[in-house]
């Protein structure tokens, strides 16, 4: 992989152009005037990709027409970041044509979660460029996540922490030992995380935290995911495991299940291994990827950015 030098992020200010893009499902377009709205609200300009909403059997738009939406708002040269309006599935169709441009010159904050992920992985190893792995502007347009979570999400964007810290709960005893170690986060959705494996754009999560969450997978599934990566050899080299939700649809269940596969991993892999409120529920806190972090272990856990 050719050589680049890490791009240092900034942040937004008032007047700044973000870029919206359906890089993967299809979503209702009644959010647009939303996601307009609350942007304006925030002193942003919403750009919207060409044609985002097509026929497609599964995706808001073909491959080549969802891509020709990520490149340009990649390649615009006037916008500070890029905000993917919902995650669901198809970003992993578009690495493949990614791969054959060259590191736009202009950094920008790519922004989402779930199966954006995928992008993240790429703009972080590919390119070094940070980004924020946040709630998607479909979940901020229609209030699916809980105030403080967005509030934070502008607040992080606009400049207004120095540093970022996010507040920690400690799942083991190697949290709970007064420490602090330095690293960088990279993970995501573990679906999409476990889909990189033996691909060009394979997650690299030695000397890294590792964060991983998911929704609506069994908790078996969730077990034979960790599986893979360990014996994959992704697993033992991590400094701390950060464990966002693991969210289920059927009401009825009470999460022992799924508790019981995660707490098998920590025990398993000998690392900290924290919650953080991340991931498909009602919070939705912003974790920056691929930034300088100081994770500080202890009764009093937290992981602080400086970006």
């Amino acid at each position: 992989m050719e050589k680049v030098t890490f791009m240092k992020a900034s942040y937004l200010q008032s007047g700044d152009i973000v870029e919206i893009i359906a890089p993967a499902s299809k979503f209702d377009p009644a959010v647009l005037d939303k996601i307009k709205h609350f942007l304006s609200g925030w002193g942003l300009k919403a750009r919207f990709a060409d044609e985002l909403m097509g026929e497609d059997f599964l995706f808001a738009n073909t491959d080549a027409k969802r891509f020709a939406g990520l490149k340009k708002a990649l390649e615009a040269p006037d916008s500070k970041a890029i905000w993917a309006i919902r995650g669901g599935y198809g970003c992993a169709r578009l690495l493949a044509e990614l791969d054959k441009l060259k590191r736009p010159a202009h950094f920008k904050w790519l922004m989402g979660f779930s199966d954006i992920t995928a992008l993240h992985i790429y703009v972080n190893q590919k390119w070094q460029w940070p980004s924020l792995h946040c709630a998607s502007a479909n979940q901020i347009a229609t209030q699916l996540i809980s105030e403080d979570s967005i509030r934070s999400t502008q607040n992080f964007i606009l400049g207004h922490y120095h540093p970022y810290t996010l507040e920690l709960e400690p799942l083991n005893e190697l949290a709970s030992s007064a420490d602090e170690v330095y690293a960088t986060v990279t993970g995501g959705n573990l679906s999409i995380v476990m889909t990189s494996l033996a691909t060009d754009w394979q997650i690299d999560s030695k000397d890294k935290f590792l964060f991983i969450e998911d929704v609506n997978e069994e908790p078996y599934r969730i077990d034979r995911m960790l599986n893979h990566l360990f014996q994959a050899g992704l697993l033992s080299p991590i400094k701390a495991l950060l464990i966002g939700d693991f969210t289920q649809s059927d009401k009825k269940r009470d999460g022992s299940e799924m508790q019981a596969v995660l707490q098998y991993w920590i025990e398993q892999l000998k690392v900290p291994a924290l919650k953080v409120k991340i991931g498909h529920a009602v919070e939705n806190y912003p974790i920056p990827f691929a930034s300088k972090a100081c994770l500080k272990l202890g009764k009093q856990a937290s992981l602080s950015f400086i970006v």
